[in-house]
């Protein structure tokens, strides 16, 4: 009896994670008042915490605590004290603590990245296989973004984890090795882990394609709260037309071609907002002013989720021309979009 109730546990966790987001609105999770009706463990695996590129993270873990479960998080850096967009204070209060996976040796991290090839990929493994313990009290490990699962599932294969492993697959972690042809680097994953989760059904196809167990791949969309942001018609009078686009400002996003075709209207009154930062923040900056818009185009960098939503809610026309970048990185289905859909 116990045996089957362990197998169930192990065999739920995944879509009971799957959930995402709560439908309730976002409240301080100091103060939110819980109802306790799961008491799993749930260990999220990212690279940076907590991230404004990244809110649909952030929902994730909300709503696993909305249900009542335990989170925790390892990650490979923290922003606390370093965004002052970001909450710092209701992310270091979870239950289940943040805590950087190579511990005092994740300062390195970075200098120790300028390395690629295999020297990387072997000493890289041996240190996150050193610090796997910091994963084995977790009743489901949650990698966000493949090469986390990657990480994970090496340390399974040396049996520091016994979790269940979810790896859920967002844009890059597959466009990139598609075009290299080197998506079965993930072979591990799909032997180790119990169920990958793209966000949509390319990614999917894409995975099956290089030995995903069929039945252990599903597509699982990030969720948005449409409660929290409310339909509002925006009828446009003649007067300033104002565009929006919030993203990174990485080549897939496509904004070079955004500001390109603002640039040709016709003579019309508009202003463009941009939120997001990005290493093309200063590139795009100096194309806007090669176009002569400059004065109608406002960067401006991140800003927290709330007022977000809000600009979106007060502009006209949400712009994403999102391409395929050169070295094949792709979108999967871009949070922004559906927040300014709903």
């Amino acid at each position: 009896m116990g045996q089957r109730h362990a197998q169930q546990q192990t065999l739920e966790a995944p879509r009971t994670v799957a959930m995402g987001v709560s439908p309730h609105p976002r409240e301080q999770i100091a103060d939110r008042p819980r109802k306790i009706v799961h008491s799993m463990k749930i260990c999220f695996v990212v690279d940076k915490f907590p991230s404004l590129s990244e809110t649909f993270v952030l929902d994730q873990i909300e709503g696993c605590l909305e249900r009542g479960m335990q989170v925790g998080v390892i990650c490979n850096e923290t922003s606390f004290g370093k965004d002052s967009n970001i909450d710092d204070r209701r992310w270091q209060a979870l239950p289940g603590k943040v805590v950087c996976w190579w511990g005092g040796l994740g300062r390195f991290r970075p200098m120790l990245r300028r390395w690629s090839g295999r020297f990387w990929d072997k000493l890289s493994t041996a240190i996150d296989i050193a610090f796997a313990r910091k994963l084995q009290n977790a009743d489901v490990i949650v990698a966000h973004f493949g090469n986390n699962g990657m990480r994970v599932a090496r340390a399974m294969k040396r049996g520091r984890i016994s979790a269940p492993l979810v790896t859920i697959f967002h844009g890059r972690d597959v466009g990139e090795p598609l075009h290299d042809n080197t998506l079965t680097r993930y072979k591990v994953v799909f032997d180790k882990g119990v169920l990958q989760l793209p966000v949509n059904a390319f990614f999917r196809d894409a995975l099956i394609g290089v030995g995903a167990p069929p039945a252990q791949v599903m597509v699982h969309h990030m969720g948005v709260r449409p409660g929290e942001i409310g339909y509002h018609w925006r009828s446009w009078d003649r007067d300033t037309l104002s565009f929006i686009s919030v993203c990174r400002l990485t080549e897939k996003k496509g904004i070079e071609f955004a500001l390109r075709a603002l640039a040709s209207l016709p003579r019309r009154d508009w202003v463009y907002s941009v939120i997001g930062g990005g290493e093309l923040l200063e590139e795009l900056k100096k194309l806007a002013a090669n176009l002569g818009i400059a004065d109608r185009v406002t960067f401006l960098g991140p800003r927290p989720h709330a007022e977000v939503k809000q600009r979106l809610r007060n502009a006209h026309v949400f712009l994403l021309p999102s391409v395929a970048a050169r070295d094949g990185d792709l979108e999967g289905i871009p949070v922004a979009l559906m927040e300014a859909m709903a």
